[in-house]
């Protein structure tokens, strides 16, 4: 009888389009699977694509119209006040505030509004006071708490008493060497500079001339610590650091980051800070140190370098209107809320620590001395940073001060900006009303919270 015999090969392929069939049958069974898995993924992608998009525009620099937005009524009702004629009314309150009140009350088409504000009235009293004998030409004080961005005083001075605006709200001032926070922060960040790091500098301190800029080191060069350099606001070394390390487009960066260039949303109407970055090399050099008239700053947003360095490099969206009610309807109520997160916390312990150098050491520590050996102040965590400048002029020296003193956990206290200008007759340094009011806070217990 004959046997039949197969080919080895076509045994193989037999076997093989069996193992083809079964991996089929696998990836069909499994397709359910895929497809929820798949929808999954694009609803993550959907949501993710959602937030960004939310929390761009919220930290980007678009315009804020409080005028618009910001009155909104918890109650709908048709007798309440409209918003763009209210706001007006609400911010000529603000030009000069009352010492003594934390709310006020404003009359509009025979219905009473009242709106009450975050101002701590005997603080307010207290630095209206120190402004009022400062023998300034002119002079700004904004007191903020650094945890929920509230604004416990803001008050400022004019000699001939002709105020027009709150000063505390307008950026015709410059910046001048308070921008060497900006500046630290981005050697940190980007060029992992640490406190210790040792530099070297040739000339004075204060000055900023073309030859100071070499990084050639001889026997006239000074060698002196990154934390140092910035406690005594050395220019030199920040001016090189612009033109070698940073360079152009870090600066612009980090300048954006602190806010310049952008809207800062507040209750009030607040004039944006302005930086312009030129092209040259030692231009670039006078921007990094603040040796320059056209980094402009106000007030409120000086104080909000201080707020950074001190809450772990997040700044809390500035705010004084806590409630407006109309009649017996609260037709608006704030929400605390972050701005904007410009550097990291290891960032922020090295600033405080440079900052706390400048108490200790630097160009606050004549002013700070008489009362960090005070008791009741070593539980206190104290940090500035301080600026001076002429007018192209100079006929006028703009003297800053931005400032924080803290303690506990969670952190009490304040932040500030103080900005004096000065006449022919040099008045009350900016530094030695920072010192006062620390001392006033915490002398008479003032309770700022938590």
């Amino acid at each position: 009888m004959a046997i039949m015999y197969r080919h080895p090969d076509n045994w193989r392929t037999y076997q093989r389009k069996i193992q083809r069939k079964k991996r089929i049958k696998k990836i069909l069974g499994r397709m359910p699977f895929l497809f929820v898995c798949l929808g999954g993924l694009f609803s993550v992608m959907i949501l993710v694509a959602y937030v960004s998009k939310h929390t761009f525009v919220h930290f980007s620099e678009a315009s804020y119209q409080p005028n618009d937005k910001l009155v909104k009524p918890l109650h709908p009702t048709a007798d309440i006040v409209d918003a763009k004629k209210l706001w007006p009314l609400i911010s000529s309150q603000f030009v000069n505030y009352p010492e003594s009140k934390s709310s006020f009350s404003i009359i509009r088409d025979n219905t009473t509004i009242t709106i009450e504000t975050t101002i701590v009235p005997e603080l307010q009293r207290y630095v209206s006071h120190l402004l009022e004998h400062s023998i300034t030409e002119e002079a700004a004080v904004i007191i903020l708490k650094p945890t929920d961005g509230s604004v416990m005083a803001m008050a400022n001075y004019k000699k001939d008493g002709h105020l027009q605006t709150n000063l505390c709200l307008d950026s015709l001032f410059p910046a001048a060497s308070l921008f060497k926070i900006v500046s630290a922060s981005a050697a940190i960040e980007k060029a992992r500079f640490t406190p210790n790091r040792m530099l070297t500098f040739l000339g004075r301190s204060h000055t900023l001339y073309k030859n100071q800029l070499t990084n050639k080191v001889n026997r006239y060069s000074t060698s002196i610590s990154f934390r140092k350099a910035f406690a005594k606001s050395v220019n030199p070394i920040f001016g090189k650091l612009g033109m070698y390390i940073l360079k152009r487009k870090t600066i612009r960066d980090y300048a954006h980051r602190f806010f310049f260039d952008r809207s800062i949303p507040f209750d009030l109407s607040l004039v944006p800070s302005v930086i312009r970055i030129p092209e040259d090399p030692y231009g670039l050099a006078e921007v990094t140190s603040g040796f320059n008239r056209s980094t402009r700053i106000s007030p409120l947003h000086a104080a909000l370098f201080a707020c950074a360095v001190i809450n772990g490099g997040k700044v809390m969206r500035p705010w004084i209107i806590k409630s407006i009610t109309q009649g017996p309807t609260r037709i608006y109520q704030a929400h605390t809320g972050v701005m904007g997160v410009p550097i990291a916390p290891k960032t922020a312990r090295y600033l405080q620590c440079m900052m706390s150098d400048t108490v200790h050491y630097g160009t606050c520590r004549k002013s700070f001395w008489r009362i960090l050996r005070k008791k009741p102040f070593k539980k206190w965590r104290i940090g500035a940073k301080t600026g001076t400048i002429n007018d192209r002029s100079d006929r006028y020296k703009y003297d800053w001060v931005t400032a924080y003193a803290v303690t506990g956990k969670p952190l009490k206290g304040m932040c500030m900006s103080i900005l004096e200008v000065h006449g022919k007759i040099m008045g009350t340094r900016s530094r030695e009303i920072a010192r006062a009011i620390i001392n006033y806070v915490v002398s008479s217990h003032l309770q700022l919270g938590s």
